[in-house]
């Protein structure tokens, strides 16, 4: 499989020979399951740390995604 990046400004993963901008980061396969399923959610803000990306949710979503147990932290040595 190709490498995937993520940018977090555009909120789109991009194939490693396409053009993307210079805020994506690589993640593996399981980085990408848990960032598109928080977008689905309505993530709308992404930090990536060392081994850890957490998502940030609108305040309008805030008890919604809160109530319904949406993903907001991934853990793992797979993140770039």
């Amino acid at each position: 499989m190709p490498n995937l990046y993520f940018s977090p400004k555009e909120t789109g993963f991009y194939l490693q020979e396409m053009e993307m901008p210079s805020d994506a980061v690589e993640v593996s396969a399981h980085a990408e399951a848990f960032l598109r399923r928080a977008i689905i959610w309505g993530a709308s803000g992404f930090v990536f740390a060392k081994g850890q990306i957490t998502v940030t949710f609108p305040e309008a979503l805030r008890v919604y995604v809160t109530d319904n147990d949406a993903p907001f932290n991934f853990q793992c040595n797979e993140v770039s």
